[in-house]
């Protein structure tokens, strides 16, 4: 059958593909230059002093940020929501903690935000401001709907706040309509000004003076203002300063004897970030002189790119560099979500991102350095027990909810949400009491909530809920009519229904993947939970991303109550712990991909499939050991020709470390496990996994896994050097032969004082530890050594394949009564060859023979570093003069400086 054709969209980015980032050392680390990194489920900082765009991967929309003292501080468009306008607090510009809202009650702005209206889907809130003004936070606002402009005003961001309109020239409420994205600015001079923007009418960037304490415009007349077509002449509509259709999003600041007028053009060729500067507000006329309130003049201007976010802010840190945060424009069902990009000056322009091409503009960064280091890691969203009487600032309600209808304090430790009846019967978006957190984009997000249901009545529907903007949902709650309880599944009105309930305490769970898709579960112990409904896509609607969280209303009477004990909000965080390479890595758990599609694999979980040429998926914070790995193992299948495995480190062009192999395994789920040697792959990296090929799709990928380098490994075919170059060469004591071994040649020990000398020190330091070997014994006699590496009969650590009984590990630094040991429970065969291999981490050292766990002790606090620089290290002969020596071959003994996973040792039996 044949297969469909690869996917390659990538959504919600600007721009889909971007040329090779190289970036300063001082500034980026390990860049990567494909777009799609951002829609990877990587975010924010990274553990190791970088972070990864978008800083926020959730829907913070029109961000605008300041800094005061060496605090940042960062608003965002709410819309309908409320609380109204969103704080963040960061102390390195990287993590953000929601700390509160500048509005707490939005039907104070206008009744289309109440619970009785509901009618601000679309509008409401969009792009704020805020600044820092004498010794006070400033936030203005506008509203689209026709409520107007609003400015916010605190000694402290996390609040109270006080909020009023703004007034026109006469002192009337600017209750603008169609106006957006205010931004003020005091001059040196103690002088105010805002720049307003007019989405849907003239559709330009005007100036409007400002009374000093910032609370009336002193050019403006609201309804001339509100007249749309055609803008009114001065002194009633400002100064229109950006003769540009389409602009909004203004920032205004002063640098350098500069000022800037930051803006963004929607619409036309040059749509995109664009930058205005003069040395007067007002721009500067043709013969020099300053341009003013009705008679601007004209700014210098510059292009600012179009493979970077496009609205934002840009702030500087106290050591004096400058970042810009900032929005792609195109959202998707994470919503918009700012990123942070360095700022380079360059003749007073800023260039936002890094200049790789020598254009002048900046291209796009998706990993940089952190601008401070050493800060903690906050959340913006996350868990709530409900424990306190007020409600966390992560939540946020769709629409002022009804007063009265919801509590803290009623049942303390529980939200309670009392129902009324939906403006529309069975409408979940005319609906009130929805309270929700936004959806964190990542690899993995999950949502699980405790509910008490006891309190529902006739007409109830409650539970949990997945909404956008006002377009799209889906909710697992409970539906309650006359006494009769069931569980139901609502996506858009398509509803499943399940059992009828009897219990009074129900667990509800949304699991959701990184590319958006969720489903829905239930439990009642919450422990077994069990899906419900079909896999529902998060969505995008009216300018916003996903929300997760709770619901609850009533189609008949305005009673009944839902009891929320707990919410915990779990996601990958941006700080991803270093991945085992040498234990099995599922292909889908990439960082990031290109051209690939994933899909069930017969042998469990997904697989990485729809592969063609030069796709690759990519795996971050890899970590080899300094010992590094030697082999790539892959587990392939195949219904064409196949294709190679390209394995590089770094970038999609960087070290090529090997190639494996794939050809035609007879079907897309037929499954072989491919190999080949690798180099030069050490310490921690990037990972990259390029797919080499003809036409059409290759082959299926379902997990990878290394094979470590050993610190020493000793072949015998013919002599004792050290095959991994390491330098450990061993020395050939009383006249040692060569054989056939079980891989090429093995050394032959006769019994009779033959032995091998290993090197001093070779396991000085060594704490966690491998050591492995096959052995074949002609003859068999207690205590006769495999190894014995030590100092004499005081400090030493042996392997004996027989005690007389069993095969032994032991290590002491106090004799024979001091060993730690671990025992089999038969000893070695004779006339066969066998695998050994002992392993210690942490305190647990493991005995393996033939691949398979013969022993354990998981009180091992001896270590080879507790034995010093041992001098001597020997294979075959013992510590004790009164031990006879080996009577047998040995080949290919390895010395690892980790402990080799299970698997990995079961590898190096099943592939000698």
């Amino acid at each position: 059958m044949p297969r469909p054709l690869s996917r390659r969209t990538f959504v919600g980015l600007a721009v889909a593909t971007a040329a090779a980032v190289v970036l300063p050392t001082a500034l980026i680390t390990a860049p990567e230059a494909r777009a799609d990194v951002g829609e990877t489920g990587l975010w924010g900082d990274q553990g190791d002093g970088t972070y990864v765009n978008p800083i926020l991967p959730c829907d913070f929309s029109d961000p605008d940020v300041i800094r005061v003292g060496s605090d940042y501080y960062l608003v965002s468009s709410t819309f309908q929501f409320s609380g109204g306008v969103v704080v963040l607090h960061s102390s390195d510009l990287v993590s953000w903690e929601t700390i509160g809202h500048v509005v707490d009650d939005v039907s104070v702005l206008g009744p289309n935000f109440d619970w009785d209206r509901m009618n601000n889907y679309g509008r409401g809130i969009y792009a704020p401001s805020i600044r820092y003004h004498d010794g006070m936070f400033w936030v203005y606002f506008p509203c689209y709907g026709g409520e107007g402009i609003f400015v916010g005003t605190a000694t402290d961001p996390a609040g109270p706040w006080t909020v009023t309109q703004l007034k026109d020239r006469s002192g009337a409420a600017l209750s603008t309509y169609h106006w957006s994205d205010p931004c003020p600015f005091w001059d040196e001079d103690g002088n105010a000004y805002l720049a307003l923007s007019k989405p849907g009418g003239p559709y330009y960037t005007y100036l409007f003076g400002m009374t000093a304490d910032g609370t009336q415009i002193l050019d403006g007349e609201i309804t001339a203002m509100n007249v749309q077509g055609t803008a009114a002449a001065y002194p009633d509509h400002g100064t229109t300063v950006v003769p540009v259709f389409s602009t909004e999003g203004s920032k205004i600041f002063k640098r350098n004897g500069y000022y800037y007028l930051f803006q963004i053009v929607f619409q036309g060729s040059g749509a995109g970030p664009w930058m205005y500067r003069s040395v007067n507000l007002y721009g500067t006329k043709a013969d020099g002189t300053p341009g003013g309130p009705g008679d601007p003049g004209t700014y210098e201007t510059k292009f600012l790119g179009s493979t970077i976010p496009s609205q934002g802010a840009f702030v500087d840190t106290p050591d004096g560099d400058w970042y810009w945060v900032a929005q792609f424009n195109a959202g998707n069902y994470a919503g918009r979500r700012p990123h942070l990009l360095p700022v380079s000056w360059v003749d007073d322009w800023p260039m936002p991102g890094i200049d790789t091409n020598a254009d002048g503009v900046g291209e796009m960064v998706w990993r940089g350095d952190k601008p401070v280091t050493g800060q903690a890691v906050v959340l913006p969203q996350g868990s709530d027990e409900f424990t306190s009487a007020v409600l966390h600032p992560r939540w946020q309600w769709n629409h002022q909810p009804r007063s009265g209808y919801w509590s803290l304090t009623e049942r303390p430790g529980w939200l309670r949400l009392k129902a009324y009846t939906p403006l529309t019967t069975g409408s979940f978006f005319r609906a009130g009491n929805t309270l929700g957190q936004r959806y964190v984009h990542g690899d993995w997000a999950e949502a699980t909530t405790k509910v008490g249901i006891s309190g529902l009545t006739d007409g109830h529907e409650a539970g949990m809920c997945l909404y956008d903007g006002g377009k799209s949902y889906c909710t697992l709650g409970v539906v309650q009519s006359g006494p009769v309880r069931t569980l139901r599944h609502n996506a858009n009105g398509t509803v499943t229904d399940g059992p009828t309930l009897t219990a009074t305490t129900l667990y509800l769970r949304t699991a959701v993947d990184k590319t958006g898709l969720s489903t829905f579960h239930y439990s009642l112990d919450g422990t077994t939970f069990a899906q419900l409904g079909t896999a529902y896509q998060l969505t995008w609607g009216n300018y916003r991303g996903t929300s997760i969280g709770i619901f609850g209303y009533n189609n008949l009477t305005d009673t009944g109550r839902l009891d929320v004990d707990w919410f915990h909000y779990d996601y990958a965080g941006p700080t991803q712990p270093p991945t085992n390479p040498y234990a099995t890595v599922q292909a889908e758990t990439y960082s990031g991909q290109a051209g690939t599609q994933l899909e069930n694999c017969s042998e469990g979980g997904k697989d990485v499939c729809f592969i063609s040429n030069n796709d690759h998926t990519n795996y971050r914070n890899i970590d080899f050991g300094s010992s590094g790995a030697s082999t790539f193992l892959a587990r392939v299948a195949s219904n064409t020709t196949g294709g190679t495995i390209e394995v590089r480190l770094d970038s999609p062009t960087g070290p090529l470390a090997g190639t494996a192999t794939v050809t035609n395994t007879g079907g897309w789920q037929t499954y072989t496990t491919v190999t080949c040697p690798v180099t030069g792959v050490t310490g921690t990296r990037w990972l990259y996994l390029i797919y080499k090929g003809g036409s059409g799709n290759l082959f299926n990928v379902n997990w990878f896994r290394f094979g470590a380098s050993p610190l020493a490994r000793y072949a015998f075919d013919g002599d004792a050097t050290d095959a991994t170059g390491n330098g450990w060469t061993a020395a050939l004591n009383g006249g040692v032969t060569f054989v056939t071994g079980e891989k090429g040649q093995a050394v032959d020990l006769s019994g009779n004082s033959q032995y091998i000398s290993l090197p001093t020190g070779i396991v000085a330091g060594l704490t966690d530890f491998t050591i492995a070997t096959w052995v074949r014994l002609d003859t068999t006699a207690a205590w006769r050594r495999i190894l014995d590496f030590g100092t004499g009969t005081t400090a030493y650590m042996y392997l004996v394949p027989t005690t007389g009984s069993t095969t032994r590990f032991a290590i002491t630094t106090s004799g024979s009564g001091g060993e730690q040991r671990i025992n089999s429970t038969t000893a070695l065969p004779t006339g066969a060859w066998t695998h050994v291999a002992v392993t210690r981490s942490g305190t647990t050292g493991i005995l393996h023979i033939d691949g398979v766990v013969a022993g354990q002790n998981s009180a091992m606090t001896l270590s080879p570093s507790s034995l010093g620089s041992t001098t001597n290290n020997w294979l075959g002969r013992s510590q004790f003069s009164g031990d006879s020596y080996l009577d047998g071959q040995i080949d290919d003994f390895r010395i690892y400086a980790r402990a080799l996973t299970s698997t990995e040792i079961l590898d190096l039996y099943q592939n000698p």
